[in-house]
């Protein structure tokens, strides 16, 4: 084995974690970073249990992995954040011998994609993919430490803000914070955008400014003035999620000037849970009186947790959505956010006249399937996406694909 002699704790570690497929890995490097390795299929591969009785397959996803296993030698700092291109031509099975090869893109300027490719026997081509990488020791975007503040209508507002690229705005949904994008920061910096990143009131480490109406139309000025003040008034592109991807969509129709496209993530038109109907149709005095017992930070904690499928956060991760915020607050938003301006928008999706690209999970409690549907059939030229085995928060379930499709969408609108 000749490889990374400078590095020999990162080439045993990655050759430890190969030796969970393959036995007998030889791993070579070429003087132009390529690297290559050899092994045979191990018939014991824990994998194989309980998989294709009577003829285990090394399934596509193990490939995969196998490939990006061997990326980390190349970049140590890296972490595979998207697959793309994935092609399959034969099926592998233990004792097959498999040579990979991976190769870094030369192409790619702004972020680091590279090629990879499995031969097994006389297939040339058994599999090959491409994966996109990320540093995200390089973003800068640290939640809470990194965020900034800016004066709006004299009350601060936080936002995370990469500081250099195309800038993206990125709007959260109800009980999140701006971290509930960290999986796309390091991608986005990769590809050469600049995330910019507010806590919308009163979620995060942004308070709800005195006599704040908090209807969408607020809310739409409130995020125009943060852009103003940090010196972006020309378009941009719109990644929102929930009520933020709500809030995206109605961006658009309401300031077409200052939207370029809209990424909306299971985008909320109407509020679903049970506890925030309750919120939205009681009336001023019934919620007065019930929001100190009814609206509880339990209650915020179970909202949140219910919006994962089988990917569910940490506690502690939960917690941290909704740490120093006003619960009662919190679900007066949805009180007012519901406005007559914004619900008319079910009636105007074909006034949207920006790209609009709309991603939804398969198994979303909260805002299903049916109701993307109609926005993506009724704004000219909108797609739809549907993230499989994924529930209301595809871009943390599923990163993966969805910085994949994410960049994708972003990068055809600059050819």
């Amino acid at each position: 084995m000749t490889i990374l002699g400078d590095r020999p704790d990162l080439r045993d570690r990655v050759l430890s974690r190969l030796s969970v497929y393959l036995s007998d890995v030889v791993l070579t490097a070429g003087s132009d970073g390529t690297i290559e390795a050899k092994g045979t299929v191990r018939s014991d591969f824990v994998g194989f249990t309980g998989h294709f009785p009577g003829h285990p397959l090394l399934a596509g996803a193990f490939q995969i992995q196998i490939m990006t296993l061997l990326v980390e030698l190349v970049e140590p700092r890296a972490r595979v954040a998207g697959i793309g291109n994935a092609r399959f031509s034969k099926m592998i099975g233990p004792g097959d011998r498999l040579e990979i090869e991976i190769v870094r893109d030369p192409q790619a300027s702004n972020l680091a994609r590279f090629k990879g490719t499995i031969r097994a026997g006389r297939e040339a081509r058994a599999c090959q993919a491409t994966m996109l990488v990320s540093f995200d020791d390089e973003t800068g975007m640290r939640y809470p430490e990194s965020l900034s503040r800016v004066g709006v209508d004299g009350t601060d507002m936080a936002y995370l803000d990469a500081g250099r690229g195309r800038p993206v705005l990125m709007l959260h949904g109800f009980t999140f914070n701006a971290s509930c994008f960290k999986d796309q920061f390091g991608p986005m910096v990769s590809a050469g955008y600049r995330p910019i990143v507010p806590d919308i009131p009163p979620f995060g480490r942004s308070p709800m400014p005195p006599g704040f109406g908090a209807r969408a139309e607020d809310y739409v000025q409130r995020i125009l003035g943060l852009l103003d003040a940090i010196g972006i008034h020309g378009p941009l592109p719109v990644v929102g999620h929930s009520l933020g991807g709500g809030l995206a969509l109605f961006l658009a129709l309401e300031q077409p000037s200052r939207v370029s496209s809209v990424i909306a993530i299971a985008p909320a038109s109407e509020p679903s849970h049970k506890a925030l109907r309750v919120a939205r149709v009681s009336g001023q005095a019934g919620f007065d009186e019930v929001a100190p017992v009814f609206f509880t930070r339990d209650r915020l904690v179970s909202i949140l947790s219910s919006a994962y499928g089988a990917a569910v956060p940490d506690e502690a991760t939960l917690a941290s959505y909704v740490e120093g915020v006003d619960v009662v607050q919190a679900f007066g938003v949805v009180r007012s956010f519901f406005s007559p301006a914004f619900t008319s928008m079910r009636e105007r999706y074909a006034d949207i006249r920006v790209p609009v690209l709309i991603v939804v999970g398969s198994d979303d409690p909260h805002d299903p399937v049916a109701l993307s549907q109609r926005p993506a059939r009724e704004i000219p030229g909108a797609r739809l996406m549907i993230v499989s085995r994924t529930a209301h928060c595809p871009h943390q379930e599923s990163p993966g694909s969805f910085n994949t499709v994410m960049l994708d969408f972003l990068g055809r609108l600059l050819q």
